[in-house]
């Protein structure tokens, strides 16, 4: 600061694992490459955009209360998601888990 001071901040994130969710993503990217198939449906992407789109819309505009999204009802996505255990931490990289 001009007066000689300083301050900081500390952030930790992921757990002293960043950015490990890229990883997991990146995962599913390679898979759509080697087979030329997407991983996850197109109509889940835009369902969750459309979504995180209608909320921002809703926090601008301060609205309280219900919103309609008829555009997002046009989307036809049924999720067939079966979630799995994330692979373990890298070796090497610090975790709180012991």
């Amino acid at each position: 600061l001009v007066d000689g001071t300083s301050e900081s901040a500390l952030f930790a994130t992921q757990e002293a694992r960043s950015y490990y969710h890229f990883a997991l993503m990146m995962e599913d990217i390679e898979k759509m490459f080697h087979t030329g198939k997407p991983t996850w449906p197109v109509e889940r992407t835009l369902m969750t955009s459309g979504a995180l789109d209608a909320l921002l819309i809703a926090k601008r505009d301060k609205i309280d209360g219900w919103m309609e999204t008829p555009h997002l009802s046009e989307v036809k996505y049924q999720s067939d998601w079966n979630w799995k255990q994330p692979a373990p931490w890298p070796h090497g990289r610090p975790s709180k888990e012991k």
